[in-house]
């Protein structure tokens, strides 16, 4: 795909330090970075600061050509302290800047200390948007740390992930990570879009709902409900720094939904429960969901009607009604469940009488619509 804009910045690590006993050099650590969209590592070493102006401060550019593999200082033009200016940097990536101070400056040591070094990784990168995190995108789908720097999602097919996992190891992300996933304490869902930074018209908008912090990483439950292109296979590429998380925001109404039952139901057998519509998988660990049911159902007979909010295992409310042979009954549940993780819930109905039926539509006076059986939910938290 054609690249939008030319790249330069720090993919991984690549921190710019004084000496642990200062002097007059910087100590560059290992790492990866972009100058003009060429890729490259940046290997550990130190560089040396030239001596201060007698009488102007400078601010001095440690930068990096991913082009070359070469790192150095650019020294900045010496001049009054109210108007230092940065040197120019074109065609590299800048990993810090370091002001140097003056002879005459009274905070003049003649060594570079921590107070003077300003790493370039507390920047916004200004070519994505403040609220956006750089990770590289790994093909795991292994239930673990994707690894230092990371994001990886439990599926390589878009339509069926429900979870990312996004590793710490990325300056900042760990409070940026819990700030916005703690959302989901006070609303339903936010959506998260996932781009490429080299072509940001490759992207996913995930809608994530749960959250589990681990040690290293973070991993959360999601759905992809938009994508650029097909929504089959994961576009992205595997280039450091490259994968950019984005903070969308709230879900503006709760996650919801409603499943009616499309055709008649017919209850064979006396007795034996029949399933009506279902859900479909929703919920998870934490979450509390609002389950409402309605059947309309003819018994076969003069006897008893039953209908069941279940998941196939746990029955989490039920009803009964008497049973005519042709008129029918409506019967109506509402309950609220918390879930240990996503389940399938639906209605169940039975008749003490052979030849019953589950109706999609009312017994006289209908609409057509196929609304009369359904099942509706809510999240509420």
């Amino acid at each position: 795909m054609a690249t939008l804009f030319k790249r330069t910045g720090v993919a991984t690590n690549s921190a710019v330090t004084a000496q642990a006993t200062p002097d007059k050099t910087v100590a560059v650590a290992a790492g990866t970075a972009y100058t003009n969209n060429a890729a490259n590592t940046v290997a550990a070493g130190n560089l040396t600061i030239a001596d201060a102006h007698p009488t102007l401060d400078r601010l001095d550019a440690i930068v990096y050509d991913a082009t070359t593999g070469v790192k150095s200082v650019i020294q900045g033009t010496p001049m009054d302290s109210l108007n230092l200016q940065p040197p120019d940097t074109t065609g590299y990536t800048v990993l810090a800047y370091v002001q140097v101070y003056s002879r005459a400056n009274p905070s003049f040591t003649g060594t570079i200390t921590p107070d003077v070094i300003r790493d370039q990784r507390d920047d916004v990168l200004l070519s994505a948007q403040a609220n956006t995190l750089a990770y590289t995108y790994s093909t795991s789908t292994a239930a673990a740390d994707p690894g230092s720097g990371k994001l990886a999602f439990d599926s390589a097919t878009l339509t069926a992930i429900t979870k990312a996992r996004l590793n710490y190891d990325v300056p900042g992300s760990q409070p940026w990570l819990r700030q916005q996933t703690n959302m989901l304490t006070n609303m339903n869902t936010y959506f998260l879009r996932i781009w490429s930074l080299q072509d940001p018209g490759v992207f996913v908008l995930l809608l994530c709902n749960t959250k589990t912090h681990n040690t290293t990483y973070i991993e959360l439950g999601c759905k992809v409900v938009q994508a650029s292109g097909s929504i089959t296979t994961l576009a992205f590429t595997t280039d450091p720094g490259d994968t950019i998380v984005e903070y969308v925001g709230p879900v503006g109404v709760p996650e919801q939904g409603t499943s009616a039952l499309g055709a008649d139901v017919t209850m064979t057998n006396a007795n034996q429960f029949y399933d009506g519509p279902n859900t479909g998988s929703i919920g998870g660990a934490g979450q509390q969901l609002l389950l409402t049911a309605y059947a309309t159902v003819v018994g076969g007979g003069a006897g008893t009607l039953s209908m069941r909010i279940t998941d196939g295992t746990t029955v989490f409310a039920e009803t009964g009604a008497a049973g005519f042979t042709t008129g029918g009954a409506g019967l109506a549940l509402t309950t609220i469940v918390s879930p240990s993780a996503a389940a399938t819930y639906k209605i169940t109905c039975a008749s003490t009488q052979a030849g019953g039926a589950i109706k999609a539509d009312p017994t006289a006076n209908s609409s057509g619509a196929h609304v009369a059986t359904r099942i509706s939910w809510v999240r509420l938290a």
